[in-house]
């Protein structure tokens, strides 16, 4: 209604915060091995949410780190359309990777093909230097986000 009548006097403003967004999505696609990185990103929180006994193996390895101090029990979500959450999933891998490796371990030991396959993943020096690299752009990211999202 208002854009037909008043168009030519309208002005809109892309939110800067949601550009960033865009822009940061269009540069994982161009890159093979972000975009790879983020698939197993994904594919390791499916995987784990998708079947109570492949979490209850997750837990188990969470007891095993007993004597380790995260405060991250559980793997966040990577979201297609929330950059933000990327990050937090980094985050979440990392304090969690002393549970993930053994209980993709036990899993793979057991006849699961996924298991054996994202084990592989994590163990590889790709996925592990990039995680690091991606937790620390990712945390520059979403400052940046978050500050743009207060004005």
């Amino acid at each position: 209604l208002l854009k037909g009548r008043y168009a030519s006097f309208m002005a809109f403003m892309w939110c800067v915060a949601h550009r960033l967004n865009l822009a940061s999505q269009d540069a994982a696609k161009c890159t093979p091995h972000v975009s790879s990185f983020l698939g197993v990103l994904r594919s390791l929180w499916v995987y784990f949410a998708a079947s109570a006994g492949r979490a209850e193996a997750l837990r188990k390895g969470f007891e095993a780190m007993e004597a380790c101090e995260h405060r991250i029990r559980k793997l966040a979500e990577p979201a297609a359309t929330r950059w933000l959450s990327h990050g937090k999933c980094c985050a979440s891998v990392i304090a969690c990777f002393g549970a993930l490796v053994p209980a993709l371990a036990v899993l793979g030991a057991s006849g699961d093909a996924t298991a054996l396959h994202l084990h592989g993943q994590l163990m590889s020096v790709t996925f592990f230097a990039l995680l690091f690299m991606m937790d620390s752009i990712l945390a520059v990211l979403n400052t940046l986000s978050s500050r743009m999202q207060d004005y």
